[in-house]
């Protein structure tokens, strides 16, 4: 006895299969669960439409994706539009950061050398200090009272000298290499962390500025006398402190015409500082910018048309509130 059809009956509903793969001669039916799967997921999409639920038995196997599971997909939802000067200002403000880690290693370099005098960086570093306030004051909208900023000043001034000879003597037992490669890990690590301006889960702005004024306190031990690790440490508040204060409201009310044209005058006097010193570093400082500022926005930018985020019902839902 042969069958040539075997028929799938299912709430009063019946397909036809054609005996190929499940069927054998005398009539012996082998028996198959993917068989009796797909007829019932057939009988199943006549009958009833599929719904994404999981309290509900459907009578389809685990792994069944209905077609209008992915009709809801989504590509490139909110992805902005990144223009390539927005692009050079956000890496403009990665090289300001540079430069001001090379001038602190620079006049660090002149400090230990005794070739700049430590009275000389105290009275510039403080005049360009009081201007930079002066238009902090003015145009940027501060509001704090000058006698409470003229008190922090003071009291910063007289235990930052109080302190300075035990800065002078506080790392004698440790090797003057040690002392270096630390310092310079430090401020990689100042560099990496840093807020530029963009949220991200890698910035750490009490990590960034820990970790530059470690780096300055091991370095101000290093000095020939108090007088220069007082003018150091001063130095290393105001780059790492005061300044990133002030540049992060600059770049709040400022263009990016502008951020670009800051970062040309700093690069280039970082530029012509690292010169002075060897031309290898300042050609190196050099390469640094324009990989910074030219490749790097380049290349973000013309990627973008590759970028493809998909968005969907597998996603966990946003509570709108």
């Amino acid at each position: 006895m042969g069958w040539d059809h075997i028929y799938c009956v299912s709430d009063g509903r019946h397909d036809q299969i054609r005996n190929e793969a499940h069927v054998v001669k005398f009539g012996i039916i082998r028996p198959s669960i993917d068989l009796v799967m797909t007829c019932n997921t057939k009988v199943f999409q006549e009958n009833k439409q599929w719904r994404k639920v999981l309290y509900e038995q459907q009578r389809v196997p685990d792994n069944y994706v209905d077609r209008s599971f992915l009709e809801a997909m989504k590509t490139n939802v909110n992805v902005p539009d990144v223009k390539l000067i927005e692009a050079v200002g956000g890496a403009c403000r990665v090289v300001q950061e540079l430069c001001r880690v090379c001038i602190f290693a620079i006049i660090f370099w002149l400090l230990n050398e005794e070739m700049l005098s430590p009275i000389i960086l105290l009275v510039v570093s403080g005049v360009l200090s009081a201007v930079a306030y002066a238009y902090y004051r003015s145009f940027l909208g501060y509001e704090r009272g000058v006698k409470d900023d003229m008190q922090s000043v003071g009291i910063f001034l007289a235990f930052g000298y109080s302190f300075s000879p035990i800065l002078q003597t506080l790392t004698a037992t440790i090797s003057t290499d040690t002392i270096f490669t630390t310092s310079s890990i430090m401020l990689l690590i100042h560099l990496i962390f840093h807020h530029y301006g963009a949220d991200a889960a890698i910035v750490s702005q009490a990590l960034s500025l820990n970790a530059a004024m470690f780096a300055s306190i091991c370095l101000a031990s290093r000095l020939p006398s108090t007088l220069h690790s007082f003018s150091h440490m001063t130095l290393a508040v105001q780059l790492f402190a005061l300044f990133p204060l002030f540049c992060q409201r600059l770049w709040n009310v400022g263009t990016w015409e502008q951020e670009i044209k800051v970062t040309a005058v700093i690069s280039l006097i970082t530029f012509i500082a690292l010169w002075s010193l060897d031309w290898v570093y300042a050609m190196i400082f050099f390469g640094t910018v324009v990989f910074l500022c030219g490749l790097c926005p380049y290349w973000f930018v013309s990627w973008q048309k590759l970028k493809e985020n998909i968005y969907g019902p597998w996603d966990e839902a946003i509570i709108n509130s």
